[in-house]
């Protein structure tokens, strides 16, 4: 469990991880010998990765619009009233959309590195980009694994798990 004052507000709180976790990624890069080691790294696999990171994306984008379906449709189930009591719905659209921005600027974001950072002519705005696109849609992705563990456990009793006390608490 997370502590009181992260879970008040782990929308936003996990949104800044995320920034400070870019920002430093983006000083070591400009401030230290980052740029080196990922200049190596990416050496000839530039394509792979933004073409990974598209794939990946575009695929969880898809996930995500589907899951947003179910959730509509499981929505008025008798079980899911524990959820809509809860006054946690809100939350929920809003972590699920929130992803589908995420996985579609990642996929948008990865599209363009193909065609902007080019071996020749690395682009290093475009690279912290994705970084920080990636990353943010990481982190909503799995935010919505929570909730639909959490669907799942209110849905099936038959699973075992402690969604419904934490849901209800």
């Amino acid at each position: 469990m997370m502590p009181e004052w992260w879970e008040k507000r782990f929308l936003r709180n996990e949104f800044l991880l995320v920034v400070l976790l870019v920002t430093g990624f983006v000083a070591w890069c400009e401030a230290g010998s980052g740029l080196d080691h990922m200049g190596t790294w990416m050496a000839g696999n530039r394509v792979s990765i933004y073409a990974t990171i598209a794939s990946v994306a575009g695929v969880l984008l898809g996930f995500s619009i589907t899951a947003v379906s179910i959730l509509i449709t499981i929505g008025d189930s008798p079980k899911f009233r524990l959820v809509r009591d809860s006054g946690h719905v809100a939350e929920i659209w809003d972590i699920f959309f929130q992803a589908i921005w995420a996985f579609g600027m990642a996929t948008i974001l990865a599209i363009v590195g193909l065609f902007f950072d080019r071996e020749s002519d690395p682009n290093r705005v475009v690279l912290y980009a994705n970084t920080g696109a990636f990353a943010f849609a990481v982190a909503r992705g799995l935010r919505e694994v929570w909730v639909l563990e959490w669907a799942v456990n209110i849905l099936v009793p038959e699973r075992k798990g402690t969604a419904k006390k934490e849901i209800l608490s």
